[in-house]
């Protein structure tokens, strides 16, 4: 059962959230201003020839923290690359990760309660403290994504386009929940149900969640005779301290994003090459005979 909270404690989470979110704002408005100035700084942004248009659109993305007009909801904006900024940057960005962290574990601690809105209707207390706060269309994602900020230029990035795939086995009720949170056409989720149900009832099937085309950066320094290396997201500029008008550390920009499905990786394998119920990328597990277990 849901925790009951007081009307008090969900005034006391209002003012701290409003004051969490106005932090972020100041702390994105300092960010973003200073690295707008530093103009003879390197930067590199993926699909940028130059800098001053590379510079404008870091800064777009950056600072976005709400949908775009006819962005979808699952899309977000992104901008792949490498900037070059100054120690007062650095710190700016710190404190704007650190602010991002904040509202992300506010939000977390308070996402399952449910409140009435102005209009009477039950909605998520956090979704209505955004709402409140003047921010209804707040794109979750790229307001908690955090800066990736390095503590010393590297000597390569090879930047490159990933894909990332989950396997969660379900059982029958599992999958049949799925299904019904299906929002859409009823006649297709009823057609599902009725397919699942051909299937016997202790049968496991598995849940294949697969993340869209995203780059990431293999980073290299050569320390003291030892290649170190690091992995990191880049939806956004990788930050790292630089002197005014220094040049880039070695790069390579990433590839086109593949369109084609992931190949199935030993973790899941087994499962049949097609999904079984496709309006939620269900397979069935495949019996692997004697022959394919030799292989």
């Amino acid at each position: 059962m849901a925790k009951k909270h007081t009307a008090q404690q969900i005034s006391q989470f209002r003012v701290e959230f409003h004051q969490s979110i106005q932090h972020i704002r100041v702390c994105l408005d300092e960010f973003i201003e200073s690295f707008s100035a530093e103009e003879t700084f390197p930067i590199w942004l993926n699909g940028y020839q130059d800098s001053v248009l590379a510079r404008q659109e870091a800064v777009r993305v950056m600072g976005q923290i709400t949908y775009e007009h006819e962005q979808g909801h699952n899309e977000s904006v992104t901008a792949p690359g490498l900037a070059g900024v100054s120690a007062e940057t650095v710190e700016l960005a710190v404190r704007l990760n650190e602010a991002k962290q904040q509202i992300e574990a506010l939000s977390v601690k308070w996402r399952k309660v449910m409140v009435k809105n102005s209009d009477g209707e039950n909605v998520s207390l956090v979704q209505d403290a955004f709402s409140q706060a003047g921010l209804p269309r707040i794109h979750r994602v790229q307001l908690y994504r955090k800066l990736v900020i390095l503590d010393s230029k590297p000597d390569r990035v090879g930047f490159f386009q990933a894909h990332s795939r989950s396997v969660a086995k379900l059982d029958h009720a599992g999958v049949e929940r799925l299904l019904r949170r299906q929002g859409g056409d009823d006649l297709t989720v009823r057609m599902a149900l009725g397919k699942l149900n051909s299937v016997p009832f202790n049968e496991p099937l598995a849940h294949v969640k697969v993340t869209p085309s995203h780059v990431r950066a293999n980073i290299s320094w050569r320390k003291k005779g030892q290649i170190v290396r690091m992995m990191r997201h880049s939806s956004m500029p990788i930050l790292y301290v630089s002197k005014d008008a220094d040049v880039l550390p070695l790069f390579s920009p990433p590839g086109e994003p593949d369109a084609e499905r992931p190949r199935l990786r030993p973790l899941d394998a087994k499962l049949e090459e097609m999904p079984f119920l496709d309006l939620i990328n269900v397979y069935r597990y495949r019996e692997l005979d004697e022959e394919d277990g030799a292989e």
